[in-house]
């Protein structure tokens, strides 16, 4: 592009501003006119000037004489500039130039001549970007003409902000590609406000061009506002709700208030919490199809994780598959899971988002009495075919060729019936005794096998389930997010706690341990150890006896045995059953001088609390969010599932036919002590009282209860509690 004049260069520097071109001229040589050269007098700065020189004519400035022209043209051959006189003469003058230089006359000293419109502009601009601070960053409400945003998003919320913080309300009047205005809503009263915006068309960025003010007034306090609108209100609370899942719509309503001073509907509040929820995690259809390649991600990341998807062909929308269930266990909790006890709890929970469905769980526990996610799946619903899916892929992927695992569920009728499928299974394909069952109903003194470790409930299980409680809600891929996240940090925490201990020889278990030790050696100290065996360390001990002073009470007597297979034996059970010393145990040990400590199983020592959190887990980011819509889908959700109600969802739990605690529970009424039914639906309540059976208004249409001779109370039913069953794998 030739310029020509100080215009063509002034437009040409505003556009290399706006659009990053170089601030360079590279002068074009006609190929017919070889003699053109460009003298460059100082070759720097604005100043530099172009001489064109014919063949014929060549001058060159020097001491202000002239020198003739010269008929040698250059060929391009080497050593030809010692006879074309031009080129001569321009080597001798940059000889005397660089002379003048040594000596002292710099050529930066000289001062540059240049053009007014030259000399005016502003290069201040000509900075190196860090990207940290661009020219469109405005403060809080800040809309005034001249204003700069990157984006229409940015511009359209600064306007919304800058109208509420006015207390004034407006309309769109124009809205498109290039252009965005607003204007009062009482502009047929005479209210001239407006804001224009536009985009040019080379630009990357919005204007304020216009920016007027008010001249209407404040009728009065206002309680609602027209512009707050649920977006408006997600991009307000955004942070919050991301920094707290758990936060609660009411909450939102407060904030508004408070801010605002302006009053929104709990349905706008709900709505704006899942506009947040869908900008952070995506929508959930989208997370149904991004589901299964961001497993393989976590799987490539993580070498040897497993997972697993189910999908069946979608008869509404053919071509695509409907997603039905999806499993994942991270290799690092499979191999922590070698050092922790054999111990596993199932249980579930349900989701609470746009589409029903169930969250399958499998927790270990550590030495330190801490909980480990081993695996997770999602199905569609808590029931037979699910279960069985499950355990079988915990059995096949977690599990392995680990013996005598012991898995303890609260009895659901979908688990015990998927446990009995894979007793038979197993057994048919040749694999006796892979899932052996020692004991449905367990309380700890028919635990002879001491499988349970002193585990009785699925408490370990049900407070993972209360940790998600705040997720449940998010599409799916939210919740494997935070799965991932909460595992890491689990691990990244307590390796940093039993770190410090590795190195202290005198600390040989974890926390957990160390404490309750120190507590049963306390109540040692009280017992009397009597030795009884001659070869065998054998020992009568003697209890302390729990009776107030002067009060005679048959003392209690325990049998204790020490093995030389650093095992023990104590009438009291608890030894095989809780794998550690009791009391009785400690005091035999410390008669003969044999440290207590050998009699507390290794799971339980710090070497093996170390190796459970030394595991390493990569997350998924480095490879996207997976929130977006995929341009072709190929995975949706079951349509079945949506929840076609109306109104909040239910974030407690829903019970169904899979509370019993037993397939095939008989029903009794306690009312009419018949079986069949429950309290709740007795035919005799359906019936109407007679005159006799009046209640204590004397009618006999009042549907009261009889209560006899005077008042008396009714018994209240008791609170069952909810048993648990363990097998061992």
């Amino acid at each position: 592009m030739p310029v020509q004049n100080s215009q063509l260069w002034r437009w040409y520097v505003e556009n290399a501003l706006q659009r990053g071109w170089p601030l360079a001229m590279v002068p074009f040589v006609h190929p017919k006119d070889p003699g053109v050269q460009m003298n460059m007098d100082d070759g720097e700065g604005p100043s530099a000037e172009v001489n064109e020189t014919s063949v014929e004519e060549v001058n060159a400035r020097e001491d202000g004489g002239v020198v003739a022209p010269v008929g040698i043209q250059p060929g391009g051959v080497a050593d030809e500039g010692e006879t074309v006189g031009a080129i001569v003469d321009e080597m001798e003058r940059e000889d005397s130039d660089n002379e003048r230089v040594e000596e002292g006359d710099s050529s930066d000293d000289e001062t540059d001549i240049n053009p007014a419109e030259w000399a005016s502009e502003d290069f201040s601009g000509l900075v190196v970007s860090e990207e940290d601070s661009v020219r469109w960053e405005y403060k809080e409400n800040e809309v005034i003409q001249g204003a700069i945003y990157s984006r229409a998003e940015d511009m359209k919320e600064a306007v919304k902000h800058f109208v509420v913080s006015l207390h004034r309300e407006f309309w769109v009047a124009k809205s498109n590609r290039s252009q965005y205005e607003v204007r009062c809503v009482k502009e047929k009263d005479g209210c001239p406000w407006r804001v224009h915006a536009y985009k040019g068309k080379w630009k990357d960025y919005w204007i304020l061009s216009v920016v007027t003010k008010h001249t209407c007034f404040l009728p009065g306090v206002q309680k609602y506002h027209r512009n707050i609108t649920c977006a408006f209100v997600a991009s307000e609370m955004y942070a919050h709700v991301i920094d707290n899942l758990t936060y609660e719509p009411r909450s939102i309503i407060r904030h508004i208030e408070e801010t605002y001073k302006y009053t929104i509907s709990y349905a706008k509040a709900w709505r704006a919490k899942q506009k947040i929820i869908e900008m952070r995690f995506g929508t959930y259809e989208a997370s149904y199809d991004n589901l299964p390649r961001l497993l393989g991600v976590i799987e490539e990341r993580n070498p040897r994780s497993s997972y697993a998807v189910k999908k069946f062909p979608s008869i509404e929308h053919p071509g695509k598959s409907v997603l039905q269930r999806a499993f994942l266990a991270l290799h690092a909790c499979k191999m922590a899971f070698v050092n922790c006890r054999p111990v596993l709890c199932i249980d579930g929970t349900f989701l609470t988002g746009k589409y029903r469905g169930q969250i399958l769980t499998a927790i270990g526990v550590d030495g330190n009495n801490q909980v480990l996610p081993l695996a997770f799946a999602f199905v569609e619903s808590e029931n037979t075919d699910s279960w069985y899916w499950f355990l079988k892929l915990v059995k096949t992927k977690v599990v392995g060729m680990r013996p005598n695992v012991c898995l303890i569920h609260d009895r659901h009728a979908g688990i015990l019936r998927a446990i009995e499928e894979l007793q038979f299974g197993s057994m048919e394909r040749g694999y006796p005794g892979v899932w052996e069952d020692v004991q449905k109903k367990w309380a700890k003194a028919y635990d002879t096998g001491g499988a349970r470790y002193g585990i009785m409930t699925t408490n370990l299980a049900e407070v993972y389930n209360w940790v998600m409680r705040g997720v449940r809600g998010l599409p799916l891929v939210g919740i494997v997010e935070f799965i991932l996240h909460g595992t890491c940090s689990y691990f990244r925490d307590r390796f940093q706690a039993v770190l410090p201990s590795i190195p202290n020889n005198s600390i040989l278990f974890g926390t957990f341990m160390q404490k309750k030790l120190e507590e049963l050696r306390k109540k040692a100290m009280k017992h009397r150890a009597l030795v009884q065996g001659t070869q065998q360390h054998r020992f009568e001990i003697l209890c302390q006896d729990k009776a107030g002073r002067g009060i005679y009470r048959k003392r209690v007597k325990q049998e204790c045995v020490l093995k030389a297979d650093d095992t023990c034996h104590c009438s009291y059970a608890k030894p095989k059953l809780l794998h550690r010393p009791c009391t009785h145990v400690i005091a035999a040990a410390t008669e003969c001088g044999i440290p207590d400590a050998v009699y507390v199983s290794q799971y339980f020592n710090k070497q093996a609390i170390y190796h459970t959190w030394s595991g390493e887990i990569y997350g998924f980011g480095i490879a996207g969010e997976f929130t977006e819509t995929n341009d072709e889908v190929l995975n949706i959700p079951d349509p079945s599932k949506l929840r076609g109600k109306a109104g909040r969802r239910k974030t407690r739990r829903i019970h169904n036919d899979m509370d019993e605690s037993e397939a095939g529970r008989v029903k009794r009424c306690s009312k009419c002590d018949e079986r069949g039914h429950t309290y709740k639906h007795c035919p005799k309540d359906k019936e109407k009282p007679s005159a006799a059976e009046a209640g204590l208004s004397g009618s006999a249409a009042d549907g009261a209860r009889p209560t006899g001779e005077g008042t008396t109370s009714t018994r209240p039913r008791p609170r069952r509690r909810r048993a648990t069953s363990s097998y061992v794998v």
